[in-house]
């Protein structure tokens, strides 16, 4: 699936259309993933910029996989659903990530969900590529749902708390 790259006008009417204007826009543009709205916001290969309250400095982890979020669905931290793009697009199995707090590793931070892999091992070593040393400390449980069970959970789920498996296990 070729990504179009839009320009900053079209991002901002896309935005005020959709009724908000977020204050940094997609660098890589929007990509449609079966039927869901995906924002590019590191593309694979440029560098993402963070700050590490706990050490009190900022860091930069260079990105193997296209990284932004999927537009519409809010998350556990009141962005966008965070998402990785792995190659396979038109995978029907989606790998939810329910990723731990850097500062108290017991508790859940967020998903990060993983579009496009091949195995949950595959969407796992793409997360942990991703990030630095610190990787495996955030890496938390993975779920494996179904596209479709994905979407559901994406329109009507709980997603300031984990994923667990028996959200999972209800019929469609």
């Amino acid at each position: 699936m070729k990504v179009r790259l839009v320009t900053l006008d079209e991002m901002r009417k896309a935005h005020s259309a959709e009724g908000y204007m977020p204050e940094a826009y997609p660098i890589g543009g929007y990509e449609e993933i079966q039927g869901l709205r995906i924002a590019i916001e590191n593309p694979k290969g440029s560098k993402r910029r963070w700050y590490d309250a706990k050490a009190g400095k900022p860091g930069e982890t260079r990105m193997h996989h296209p990284y932004g979020y999927i537009v519409g669905y809010e998350g556990a931290d009141g962005d966008e659903v965070d998402v990785f793009l792995g190659p396979k697009r038109d995978s029907q199995t989606v790998y939810v990530i329910n990723q731990r707090r850097a500062q108290d590793t017991r508790k859940f931070d967020e998903h990060k969900v993983m579009l496009g892999f091949d195995s949950e091992e595959a969407a796992k070593r793409a997360y942990l590529r991703n990030y630095d040393r610190k990787g495996p400390t955030l890496l938390g449980s993975c779920r494996v749902v179904s596209m479709e069970r994905f979407k559901r959970w994406l329109e009507s789920g709980n997603k300031r708390k984990p994923l667990c498996k028996s959200l999972l296990m209800v019929p469609l």
